[in-house]
């Protein structure tokens, strides 16, 4: 059985409710999270939130949208001077990589090795 969801009517009362979340943070000068617009909004799991953003729906949708203007502020909050771990953090989970990739072979051709050397070392190994 599945968490409960909160039992919202209309995208208007999901946007009410959403934007009474940004405002209560703006208020209280705390940070917006995920955790806390899932908290304030009643869901009681995470699995249950994103179960929810599943659905084609005008209330899912304006939970998407304040799923993606979270995300935004996390993206700003990584953009302060001096934090480019976390920049890098958040490129490698937009799926982009550091990692180079250099070939040093012999300029992109295929290098089999010798397969004397290869018996040779099964020799020494044995030995």
């Amino acid at each position: 059985m599945s968490d409960p969801v909160p039992r919202l009517r209309s995208s208007k009362e999901a946007r009410k409710l959403i934007d009474s979340y940004l405002a209560k943070a703006a208020a209280n000068s705390t940070t917006i999270t995920l955790t806390g617009l899932m908290l304030h909004c009643g869901f009681v799991s995470r699995q249950s939130y994103y179960d929810y953003l599943k659905h084609d729906t005008a209330i899912a949708s304006e939970f998407r949208r304040a799923h993606l203007l979270i995300e935004g502020h996390y993206e700003n909050l990584l953009q302060r001077p001096g934090n480019n771990g976390g920049c890098i953090f958040a490129l490698k989970n937009m799926n982009w990589s550091d990692s180079r990739q250099v070939d040093v072979t012999s300029q992109g051709e295929k290098v089999v090795a010798d397969p004397i050397s290869i018996v040779f070392e099964e020799v020494q190994k044995d030995a």
